[in-house]
């Protein structure tokens, strides 16, 4: 699969694609996220933890990817707090962002 791009998204929807859960107060979640991404719904939309917002891997200032034996490692931002609307399924809700991933085949 290749990657097409990495959009923020918020918790539920990052619990959507981890296992399939949908939440007991976002009923609608499904035709959000199908109203937000359009046809890229139908593709396949993965955790993109360890990605920044270009889909390549964080690198420190001397070019060497931070994995999870970098030093650096805690200061990769994974998840993070915004007012921003959500990538995935729009919503204007404040909270927790991660990085999901659109990969098409």
């Amino acid at each position: 699969m290749k990657l097409k791009y990495t959009l923020s998204a918020c918790v539920d929807c990052v619990a959507w694609a981890a296992n399939g859960t949908i939440p007991e107060d976002r009923p609608n979640l499904l035709n959000d996220i199908h109203d937000c991404l359009g046809a890229d719904a139908n593709e396949v939309i993965a955790n993109a933890d360890g990605l920044n917002a270009h889909g390549e891997p964080y690198r420190d200032s001397e070019g060497n990817e931070i994995d999870s034996d970098h030093p650096d490692y805690e200061l990769r931002r994974e998840d993070w707090f915004s007012w921003s609307h959500c990538g995935c399924c729009g919503s204007s809700l404040g909270g927790m962002r991660n990085r999901l991933a659109i990969l098409c085949k």
